[in-house]
């Protein structure tokens, strides 16, 4: 088959260590073209304008932290074609003036008939049309499907744009267009079909592992470091990094704790005046950005997984340190509330809440080996259904509505 992926955000060489980006659906198209596919992957990033990047780095960050968005840097900007693994993927940047609000009219016909003129260049016919993301892919994937007659997907990964009273309309009025709509959380689906007022319940798209982490060294828990936990991702407001080491400090006091933050972003330098103020030095570690494997080789090492972020979608990371056998402490009403059962392979907290924050840290120190064996051990098991093999065949199981191999 032929699949066309529509994406807001996919990894690119000249990507900064520290932007955020996720790999998700590099991940998912990885797996097609193993399966024997043909995949491009069109990116529809942000371009914003020139003045904007005449402001200084710190404050770019600040808005980045405080919007929960990525701003581009200006090389970023440039259309940029790569072949990497198999996939053909071509960045078309698309300008945008104000975050967080919908791309002009004359915009997306403008990409629209750029990714067309691409499409047919290289004589590239889609039996499968998916869009990652709301904004532009909507209106996008929608009018494809009319020049391709494709079967066409949507999978949503954050509301943004269709909890705004001003575009939900306008979104719905392209929704009806798509033949199959997709979610990255439980919760997320809900909200899409209450809002958008779908008929069908969105299928939940799931991420992967990647299929040679289960084939590493046997995880022995009793090995981990005792009180030790874990942070990996983005330093910014919304993932409450800093709840996580006033919690910390609170449960463990004058006793012995270790906590690792992995990761960049603008709120750095606040989380080192937390650990200051506390004297804690020696107790939580800023490690800045590490490669995947690197991140692998730590949670190894890690009793307890900590991101307890707002509106997280679903967060990759999470089912990653399951793989290891950590236990995992998530947000509820998040990404993988659903597939962690509270208590049985891993806990749920309330989105930044402190005091429930402590009491779950209090009651993972007061566990006996045995007990906290045996969340690891479930959360291994669960992470096993989680192959990127696995649910890369799912996913377009959900599309084509019949069994693929």
């Amino acid at each position: 088959m032929n699949i066309l992926v529509l994406t807001s955000v996919y990894p690119q060489d000249d990507d900064e260590n520290n932007i955020g980006v996720t790999p998700v659906v590099q991940y998912f198209a990885k797996e097609w073209i193993k399966s024997g596919n043909n995949v491009i992957v069109i990116h529809n990033s942000n371009r914003y304008p020139k003045i904007l990047y005449l402001l200084p780095d710190k404050i770019i960050k600040v808005i980045n932290s405080k919007l929960g968005i990525v701003i581009p840097n200006k090389k970023q900007a440039k259309i940029l074609y790569n072949e990497k693994d198999g996939i053909q993927s071509i960045r078309m940047p698309m300008i945008k003036f104000i975050p967080k609000t919908k791309y002009s009219e004359r915009q997306v016909s403008k990409q629209i008939k750029e990714i067309v003129n691409f499409i047919n260049k290289n004589n590239f016919k889609p039996d499968i049309i998916i869009g990652h993301w709301e904004n532009p892919q909507i209106q996008i994937v929608a009018q494809l499907k009319k020049i391709f007659s494709a079967k066409t997907a949507i999978v949503f990964h954050s509301l943004v744009y269709i909890t705004q009273n001003k575009y939900k309309n306008y979104f719905k009025k392209y929704i009806k267009e798509i033949d199959v709509i997709g979610a990255r959380s439980n919760y997320i689906a809900k909200q899409v079909k209450e809002i958008l007022e779908v008929e069908e319940n969105p299928f939940i798209c799931y991420s992967g592992i990647n299929d040679k982490y289960f084939d590493l060294k046997t995880i022995d828990f009793s090995e981990k470091e005792k009180n030790s936990y874990l942070y990996v991702g983005r330093l910014i407001s919304r993932k409450n990094v800093d709840v996580s080491i006033r919690a910390l400090n609170t449960v463990y006091k004058d006793e012995k704790f270790k906590f690792k933050i992995v990761g960049n972003g603008a709120e750095e330098a606040k989380l080192l005046n937390i650990v200051k103020e506390f004297k804690i030095e020696n107790k939580v570690e800023l490690l800045g950005y590490k490669s995947r494997d690197e991140v692998i080789n730590i949670m190894d090492e890690i009793e307890t997984f900590i991101m307890i972020s707002d509106n997280e979608t679903f967060g990759l990371v999470y089912l990653e340190a399951m793989s290891r056998g950590c236990i995992v402490i998530a947000s509820k009403n998040g990404g993988v509330d659903g597939i962690i059962k509270d208590g049985y392979n891993g806990f749920l907290c309330e989105q930044g809440n402190k005091d429930e924050l402590i009491n779950i840290c209090k009651n993972i120190r007061n566990m006996t080996i045995q007990e906290k064996k045996k969340i690891s051990e479930n959360a291994i098991e669960t992470a096993f259904k989680f192959k990127d093999s696995e649910v890369a065949r799912k996913y377009i199981e959900n599309i084509i509505k019949e069994e693929y191999k």
